[in-house]
């Protein structure tokens, strides 16, 4: 490939004639509208001039810059409807550099690049300096309407398709070899010596037809939903998309108002909207809710576009519109599971001062503080990582325990229902039988090889009130006294739960006994 220059705006240079795809001058092209015609055959145009112009048009709006980085290939003459396919693959990938590249609003540079290669293959590339694309997002299977247009035109016309996504932005490249563009199917027009080959008006004509029920079988098969209205707001097509959205078949709303898709408090929308479409303006990407046809409410993204006749005047107005129900629902968990972190850490935070500051105290060594505080921590650390799982809902009881107890599992009895427990009831369950465990592994029933530990729980209904029991009970360890001062694991034990029920304990000489007992739905996680 030859070496790119880069330039804000393509440029012929005056002494260069345009050259064909053969690599042949060709006569200078005359202007008609917007199109560079060739002097021998009103069906060839500049493809160069025509995605120039094409792409000026979808950046129009927006604050993206647009650049063309050009091989001095002068002039690109091919004939008009092949011209017109590799168009509407340019400028889908325009639009959508333009929609997504930046979220966030700054401004950014979308460039087009033409090569050439010996074989005389032409390359297209369409690059941004944007996010790129979604990190599980597949360009050769997934998108929308635009990506499946850029897919069945490229395969009309015999095109490579690749892509390059990275967070540095996004690259796409057509790739037409010779043998496509100079395919008579495909209806291009090789300038050569000023002589040129076009196809004629009945080859023009079915390419034309193939090429309208290439884009009518996108338009059918597309999982958005694609319909048309004129200007009065009446809806006069309707895709098997748009009926698996809002449940209507085409024969149901085809004549009817559009109106009905839109929610009462929303109805003012479509004035605005058909006012802008009469203006010939396009109705970039928003969202917003419609209605189904079981009255559900549904969110959907919505562009619409003017439809215009061949005199260019506007007739009516097509509009794409998408599910996002499930990324607005996913947005939605995010947001509260980053409140939920920013609390969560908050409260670890304190909770972490508390078990440093207070481990310290009656320990005979700062070894042993060190251990104290370590073991605590690391109990938190392991009801954090169960919360985590559960995006911060809840735990469940059992696994709380038996995470917990699992150094002593062999010598533990656990008996009771499964119970998801809100995130902060866990972690203070957690902190409590972890002081249980290690109490009982210095000073109970753990620290000799015949003791065990029974831990059961049950619900049962009392008054119409769902009440919650948990009862700790050590067997067979050395003779119990109460200990004479109270450290951090006591006061642990008796206030971290007292928050949601009652607390007993009871230093029986045959083992420690630790109850609790209160209304269930204090510790449950909310549905």
């Amino acid at each position: 490939m030859q070496s790119l220059t880069k330039n804000s705006e393509f440029s012929t240079p005056a002494d260069a004639l345009p050259r064909g795809l053969n690599g042949a001058h060709a006569p200078a092209p005359q202007r008609v509208g917007n199109l560079a015609v060739n002097g021998h055959d009103a069906a060839t145009v500049d493809l160069v001039e025509l995605l120039r112009e094409k792409s000026r048009q979808a950046c129009r709006a927006s604050s993206m810059r647009l650049e063309f980085a050009a091989l001095g290939l002068g002039g690109c003459e091919m004939h008009a409807g092949t011209a017109t396919l590799i168009s509407l693959i340019v400028e889908e990938a325009v639009v959508n550099a333009v929609r997504y590249a930046h979220p966030s609003g700054v401004d950014g540079v979308v460039t087009i690049a033409f090569e050439r290669d010996d074989a005389r293959a032409l390359s297209i590339d369409i690059m941004d300096d944007g996010v790129g694309l979604p990190e599980h997002f597949d360009p050769v299977k997934d998108g929308g309407t635009g990506f499946q247009i850029i897919r069945a035109l490229s395969a009309r016309l015999g095109a490579k398709l690749t892509f390059d996504s990275t967070s540095l932005g996004f690259r796409l490249r057509l790739q037409l070899p010779r043998t496509s563009l100079e395919a008579s199917n495909v209806g291009l027009t090789i300038v050569s010596n000023g002589q040129g080959w076009a196809a004629g008006p009945e080859q023009r004509k079915q390419m034309d037809q193939a090429a309208l029920r290439m884009l009518m079988a996108i338009v059918k098969s597309s999982d958005d939903a694609i319909l048309s209205k004129d200007l009065n707001g009446v809806i006069t097509s309707w895709n098997e998309g748009a009926q698996r959205l809002f449940g209507y078949t085409a024969g149901e709303v085809v004549g009817k108002s559009v109106t009905i898709l839109i929610p009462q408090d929303r109805q003012d929308e479509e004035p605005q909207i058909l006012d802008r479409i009469r203006r010939g303006e396009r109705v970039k990407h928003y969202e917003t809710v419609r209605v189904r046809k079981d009255g559900s409410l549904v969110e959907i993204s919505l562009s619409v576009s003017p439809i215009k006749d061949d005199d260019g005047r506007v007739i009516g107005a097509s509009k794409i519109a998408r599910d996002i129900s499930e990324r607005k629902g996913a947005q939605m968990r995010q947001e509260l599971l980053v409140r939920e972190i920013n609390h969560r850490t908050k409260n670890l935070f304190a909770i972490i001062q508390s078990v440093v500051s207070k481990s310290f105290v009656g320990k005979s060594s700062v070894d042993e503080a060190k251990q104290a505080v370590l073991s605590r921590l690391h109990a938190l650390a392991q009801t954090n990582v169960l919360l985590m799982e559960k995006d911060f809902h809840g735990a469940d009881i059992r696994t709380i325990i038996a995470t917990e107890m699992s150094p002593y599992q062999d010598r533990t009895e656990v008996e009771g229902p499964g119970i998801l427990l809100s995130a902060q009831a866990a972690q203070n369950l957690a902190l409590a039988i972890h002081e249980l465990a290690t109490n009982a592994a210095k000073y109970g029933a753990l620290c000799t090889l015949s003791g065990k530990v029974r831990l059961n729980w049950l619900i049962r209904e009392e008054g119409g009130e769902r009440l919650f029991t948990f009862r700790w009970k050590e067997e067979g360890g050395p003779i119990v006294a109460a200990p004479q001062r109270k450290g951090f694991g006591s006061t642990v034990l008796e206030r971290v739960m007292a928050e949601y029920f009652e607390v007993r304990i009871d230093f029986a000489a045959s083992g420690v006994v630790y109850e609790m007992r209160g209304p269930l739905e204090a510790i449950m996680a909310e549905k």
